[in-house]
């Protein structure tokens, strides 16, 4: 596993440890992706930003990220928005990669210049919005998922 990390991932060993399976995962598929593919990675987090307005949580994978796919946006979501369940609360973050860089560049967004990150989604309304903002292409689809997804989610 080491040397598939080292080959293809500029030895970015923060995927190496038990805890970061995710995060290899995700890098693996997103290597199957076409340049201008797109993606929307789920992570098991959200974006907090620490004392020097850097990414607190993972940051590397983060970095590594940004320095090799255009992300669009990433979205704090509070999972009660989606489960029946409002007893089990999760922090679930979504990414939206649109296409891979052609040269790798730095651009890991800080608290000073992407602020917005930090903030938590907690309705389908600001989840909408937040979508809109992205034009998201075939959002047709994306709208009768919500819609399917409400009707669940009230009875």
């Amino acid at each position: 596993m080491l040397d598939v990390i080292k080959q293809y991932f500029d030895n970015a060993y923060f995927m190496a440890g038990i805890h970061q399976v995710q995060e290899l995962t995700t890098a693996l598929a997103l290597m199957t992706m076409k340049d201008n593919g797109k993606a929307v990675i789920v992570l098991n987090t959200h974006i907090e930003f620490d004392e020097q307005g850097r990414i607190k949580y993972k940051r590397a994978f983060l970095n590594w990220l940004y320095k090799h796919y255009h992300v669009r946006d990433i979205i704090n979501l509070d999972s009660t928005i989606v489960t029946k369940d409002k007893n089990k609360k999760q922090k679930k973050m979504l990414i939206l990669v649109n296409g891979r860089k052609t040269k790798p560049t730095y651009n890991t967004p800080t608290k000073e210049n992407q602020p917005h990150l930090a903030d938590v989604i907690v309705s389908f309304y600001e989840l909408w919005e937040r979508f809109k903002e992205n034009k998201i292409p075939m959002i047709e689809i994306m709208i009768k998922q919500l819609k399917i997804a409400k009707r669940q989610y009230e009875k």
